[in-house]
């Protein structure tokens, strides 16, 4: 039997035991002209709930009166929940409350999981002033995780030439590491080696020398060396005049550039023997 059950019970066996007893008399009158009280049970006629209000039954054991009363909607909900966004590593999800007999609702925060799924993403290289590391990252908010690896300090250092060196200067070459920007030099002896540039200061002709200087076009220091000359350029001989039996014949020719002439001449004709001279059989 119930608690309510029981409760029920008892009250009416209380209440047959005062009638027995005498009760309240008669209805609405007295009994041996004593005022008469009513001596009221209760019982519940509907059970209140969240939603509706209930209502409650009295009853005077004595002489029967009745009146009810109403039993205020009371404040427990049924509740059921119903997961509506799951919480994550890093976001909160949230829960939702509904009461199955008023339809009541309310939500509430789940705290996030802290819960992270790292996933390999990449090694990033030390450099000789920075920290590498193995890098995770969470598949579901991205967060990275890093597992450092020490700067190596290992400079990587590229050159330049910052001064180019020349034949009596020094120069100097510039080393930057790639990495860090740190920068020393060191310097470049100078060459020794003049770079010449050659011009004709003194034209050679056919009889005369001419002249080639040489200047080192870094400092300056210059040097000369003879042209030699260049010799006749002569054009064909050109007979002047035939030579006879009585005098010499003329050849001459002449060189085109500087317009030198050179002769020579013809030996005489051989005279032809006379008639005395021919030889007899």
């Amino acid at each position: 039997m119930s608690k309510k059950g029981r409760l029920l019970l008892v009250l009416t066996l209380a209440a047959a035991a005062l009638i027995a007893l005498g009760g309240c008399g008669s209805k609405g009158g007295k009994k041996n002209n004593v005022a008469h009280k009513h001596e009221y049970i209760a019982t519940v006629v509907k059970e209140a709930t969240c939603k509706e209000a209930g209502e409650k039954s009295f009853r005077c054991y004595g002489c029967g009166d009745t009146y009810t009363e109403a039993i205020p909607p009371t404040e427990d909900h049924k509740y059921s929940s119903t997961v509506v966004k799951e919480a994550t590593c890093a976001e909160t999800g949230e829960r939702e409350f509904t009461c199955s007999v008023c339809g009541k609702t309310y939500k509430e925060n789940i705290p996030a999981t802290g819960n992270h799924m790292f996933e390999y993403l990449e090694t990033r290289q030390p450099t000789c002033v920075a920290d590498g590391g193995i890098v995770y990252k969470c598949k579901t908010c991205d967060r990275e995780q890093i597992d450092a690896i020490p700067a190596t300090g290992r400079h990587e250092f590229e050159s330049r030439v910052s001064r180019r060196a020349t034949c009596v200067e020094i120069g100097e070459i510039t080393y930057t590491c790639k990495n860090c920007g740190l920068e020393y030099t060191e310097l470049l002896p100078a060459t020794g080696k003049h770079l010449y540039e050659s011009k004709i200061t003194k034209e050679a002709s056919c009889t005369a020398a001419g002249e080639l200087t040489f200047t080192c076009r870094e400092c300056g220091t210059s040097y000369s060396e003879t042209i030699a000359a260049r010799g006749h350029n002569w054009g064909n001989w050109q007979t002047m005049y035939e030579p006879t039996t009585e005098q010499e014949g003329l050849q001459q020719r002449t060189c085109p550039v500087c317009g030198e002439t050179q002769t020579k001449s013809i030996p005489k004709v051989t005279p032809a023997p006379s008639g005395d001279d021919t030889p007899k059989n």
